[in-house]
């Protein structure tokens, strides 16, 4: 049985992170991505989703 889909974030120095997709099952965790970002961009990018959906459920509530 597969689990739920996970973020992880890890500390690359000041201002990056590596950011992980894992996909957890019964046996272990299967990586799926890795990606190095400014933690400056995914914490405004998440912010703008996070406002998108918010709107969007007000509209169709």
């Amino acid at each position: 049985m597969d689990g739920p889909f996970l973020l992880r974030l890890e500390k690359v120095n000041e201002y990056e992170v590596n950011l992980i997709g894992i996909k957890r099952n019964l046996i272990n965790d299967e990586t799926l991505f890795e990606a190095q970002t400014l933690f400056d961009d995914l914490k405004m990018n998440v912010f703008k989703v996070s406002n998108s959906v918010i709107g969007y459920a007000k509209l169709n509530g």
